[in-house]
């Protein structure tokens, strides 16, 4: 099972994006081992990614669509790359990039919508419909 790592500089997310964060969080379980890191420093965070594939979350990313996003985690995981890590807005020399939307988002709401593509990406992946 892949391991999935969201590492953001914050902690506390407001209570109108926290039931969405929590449903998509539950969701993810069937499809990946996810684990959830707040960043304080840069020694520590060197630490933490050690063995992790680093993907760069930012608006200087790739725009990717939710098909080569679910393709992309696939070549990673078939290529041996069994922990990925997204950094959320973190300045951190990582092997690949990548943003969410076209538009500028907030912090908080990058972090839904990594967790939502996240799911959509796995119920691509496994062939699933990703509407109920």
């Amino acid at each position: 099972m892949l391991s999935i790592m969201i590492v953001t500089q914050k902690t506390v997310l407001p209570s109108y994006y926290e039931s969405a964060s929590k449903e998509y969080i539950k969701r993810l379980k069937r499809y990946c081992t996810l684990s959830l890191q707040s960043f304080y420093d840069s020694i520590s965070l060197e630490n933490l990614l050690s063995g992790y594939y680093t993907i760069q979350v930012s608006t200087k990313g790739r725009l990717k669509d939710s098909v080569e996003f679910s393709e992309h985690l696939q070549a990673l995981s078939l290529g041996g790359s069994s922990k990925i890590a997204f950094l959320l807005d973190i300045p951190f020399d990582s092997e690949d990039s990548l943003r969410l939307s076209s538009l500028s988002l907030s912090s908080d709401l990058s972090f839904v919508c990594m967790l939502e593509q996240l799911y959509r990406a796995f119920r691509i992946w496994n062939h699933e419909p990703y509407h109920k």
